[in-house]
């Protein structure tokens, strides 16, 4: 997992981690009671490759899209001034 991290990192991915606050659904394949356990599992990762953490709870399109653009900007926003401070 750490080298395909490194390699999506390097090629400038990002993650977008959906989740919901209430699972409603149910799911085929995860049962409710392991979903917070997967969720958390995956919340405590520590990966070079940016993660945006979408809560997909209120199924507001408008507001995940936005989200997302903005989580998408800071994660440039970071590089640059990164890069600046590799610079001087």
């Amino acid at each position: 997992m750490k080298w395909a991290d490194q390699q999506f990192a390097e090629m400038g991915a990002k993650i977008i981690l959906c989740f919901k606050d209430v699972v409603t659904e149910k799911d085929d394949l995860i049962s409710s009671d392991k979903y917070e356990e997967i969720k958390n599992a995956y919340f405590n990762l520590n990966l070079k490759t940016p993660i945006i953490r979408l809560n997909t709870t209120d199924e507001n399109l408008n507001r995940e899209i936005l989200e997302i653009c903005v989580g998408l900007a800071a994660d440039e926003l970071r590089k640059g001034i990164r890069n600046e401070n590799n610079l001087s």
